[in-house]
């Protein structure tokens, strides 16, 4: 690692910075007050002797204060380097840096950031025996990482990065994947906390993932955070001795506020879970207040009326054509399709339905709040 210090007053331009010829790293002298910058990390160096050059890139003038040299920094430790996974939330672990507050962690995906997040040390990441770890809950995709981390103290502020790991992810089909649209964007907000609740007694394993999709509304239950956006969640299975997942705003990774309402959000949800998650058969649960046509003057079909979004639901002309969209025309229909809504289970409905799913589950009569 490369440690420079420098009293930035003005913008003095740019220095290259070179070791043993080769350009590692540029960086811009402008700052407020004295600072340290780590310019270059590398796990590769081997020992001996070495040599470090300093190039004025562009106009200004050249001011440092110091220069270190340090020895090897703390080191990465899961996922390994170079190895293969196949747990798409993975949990990263590292050697601790003493005196350490805070760490970032930071995940690129061939050659792109898909991720930068700081971890508070007291909130956020557990160390224990020297090993810090963390659980950022942010499914990837089946590829190439490299990852990193960046501690920050109180004393030093910012510190190096550690030397970058590198992994691939493969992601072996499970048998089921459930995509729970859980909108919770109404009245129901308590009732869909439940079922949360109730899906996380039990939550994904090796067979059976779940996957939710939750909107929250605002003024009906404050309980979990009283986040008010949207969030996905692979709904985990509880620790051996520990509690279930609870629907907290660090547990789902947020999608801003969007409307339960608009087929393409279904279609995005469904289409993300079919990418992250491969399976054999995939079954979609519905889940809110529900509309059959009654009579002939009687309310629209529709279901999942999001509350935020002016009421907006998904009538089944939209629902239709967003499972037309997910299945390829019925080419790959749903092998399950669960409507846990009130009034759903009707002839026209299911006529609609019929060729995007091989088996259709839902009431014809109002069912409770609670749903299934």
């Amino acid at each position: 690692q490369v440690i420079l210090s420098y009293t930035g007053l003005s913008n003095r331009g740019d220095i290259d910075v070179y070791v043993d010829g080769a350009k590692v790293d540029t960086f811009s002298q402008y700052a407020s007050t004295l600072q340290w910058q780590e310019t270059w990390t590398s796990a590769d160096l081997g020992a001996g002797s070495h040599t470090l050059k300093f190039v004025l890139a562009s106009a200004g003038y050249f001011d440092l204060d110091a220069i270190e040299v340090l020895g090897s920094p703390p080191l990465l430790d899961y996922p390994d380097n170079g190895s293969t996974i196949s747990l798409n939330n993975p949990t990263y672990q590292w050697e601790e840096k003493p005196g350490a507050t805070k760490y970032q962690l930071k995940v690129d995906k061939d050659g792109a950031n898909i991720f930068s997040n700081w971890y508070d040390v007291t909130t956020d990441v557990t160390c224990t025996g020297g090993v810090c770890a963390v659980s950022p809950n942010i499914v990837l995709a089946q590829g190439d990482y490299e990852w990193t981390i960046q501690p920050w103290s109180v004393a030093s502020g910012e510190g190096g990065w550690y030397a970058p790991f590198s992994f691939t992810l493969e992601i072996p089909p499970t048998s089921w994947v459930f995509l729970v649209y859980l909108n919770g964007d109404n009245s129901l907000e308590g009732a869909a906390i439940d079922d949360f609740s109730e899906m996380a007694q039990t939550g994904s394993g090796d067979n059976v993932k779940i996957l939710a999709l939750f909107d929250r509304a605002d003024g009906y239950n404050t309980d979990h955070d009283d986040w008010q956006d949207t969030r996905r969640f692979l709904v985990t299975e509880p620790p051996p001795s520990g509690l279930p997942m609870e629907p907290t705003a660090a547990n789902g990774e947020s999608i801003g506020e969007a409307n339960m309402g608009d087929p393409q959000t279904l279609v995005d949800f469904v289409q993300w879970g079919q990418t992250f998650f491969p399976a054999d058969q995939y079954a979609l649960i519905i889940w809110d207040h529900g509309n059959a046509l009654r009579n002939i003057t009687g309310p629209i079909e529709a279901i999942a009326s999001d509350e935020t979004s002016n009421g907006d639901s998904l009538t089944m002309v939209e629902l239709s054509s967003a499972l037309a969209t997910i299945t390829n025309d019925g080419a790959n229909p749903i092998s399950l399709l669960g409507l846990d809504a009130s009034l759903m289970g009707t002839i026209e409905v299911d006529n609609q339905l019929l060729p995007y799913a091989e088996i259709r589950i839902g009431s014809e009569e109002i069912q409770p709040d609670d749903g299934w």
